[in-house]
């Protein structure tokens, strides 16, 4: 068992050191999750990346032509942190963003800084203790300015590796990419994606050491939290959900 799970994050940290071995779905739900946030809060100046890990979040919000902004990423893991600072300097970003090692559950007094959008994709379900995620949806809420967004993605409490794979193969057919390359990714890469990384996560998910959430269970930790939701909607292959919304000033 041991093995096993040492397999499957070294795998996890490789894809961290490159998009290309990335799961196919996932990439395009966290892009999905940032056009919509755009939508709601189009000229954000300061964001917050909870849970940024390599970040892909700062590349897709690269990709869209935003005049400028300012980006901090947090996250436990150092190896992804270091991956996000060479991302940003191949981004010409390195002045724009800020990495620190942080832990989301607990108040930091270094966040002086008001954000006027906070992102977390797939972050706060490896929080299994409630109290401890009610504690970083507190210091979400605190960290957010008046006007401020928040945009999170949680699993959904029809979670699946067998229909995010789906999913994933399904974005690898329609993804503008020689035949040959295509051929490889649906073939080989999505069924070990399916087997060491999805699987896995999907036995932790099960067994409560990572949490799936309902539209009910969403809706009443984010109000105890002081946080209003606008948008409440499924991605990912039916398997994960978006949540849109703002700090409520009542």
């Amino acid at each position: 068992m041991t093995s096993n799970f040492n397999q499957v994050w070294n795998w996890s940290s490789l894809q961290r050191k490159t998009d290309a071995l990335m799961n196919k779905a996932y990439i395009n739900a966290a892009e999905r999750l940032v056009i919509n946030a755009l939508k709601i809060n189009s000229a954000p100046q300061n964001i917050l990346d909870v849970g940024a890990g390599s970040g892909l979040i700062l590349r897709h919000l690269a990709n869209k032509n935003l005049n400028h902004f300012n980006y901090t990423g947090i996250d436990l893991n150092t190896e992804g942190l270091e991956i996000l600072k060479q991302r940003a300097s191949k981004l010409n970003l390195s002045s724009n963003v800020i990495t620190k090692q942080d832990d989301i559950t607990k108040k930091n007094s270094d966040f002086i800084c008001k954000y006027d959008m906070i992102i977390s994709n797939f972050c706060l379900y490896t929080i299994s203790n409630s109290d401890r995620r009610q504690q970083a949806l507190d210091n979400i809420s605190s960290y957010l300015s008046d006007d401020g967004s928040f945009h999170i993605s949680l699993p959904s409490e029809n979670y699946s590796a067998g229909n995010i794979s789906f999913q994933c193969f399904k974005d690898e057919l329609i993804d503008k990419q020689n035949v040959v390359l295509k051929t490889i990714r649906t073939t080989l890469l999505v069924p070990y994606q399916w087997h060491f990384v999805l699987k896995p996560i999907e036995a932790k998910v099960e067994s409560g050491d990572f949490t799936k959430f309902n539209p009910l269970q969403i809706e009443t930790e984010f109000r105890k939290s002081k946080l209003k939701i606008t948008s409440l909607g499924l991605d990912y292959g039916g398997c994960g959900y978006h949540i849109h919304g703002f700090r409520d000033k009542g």
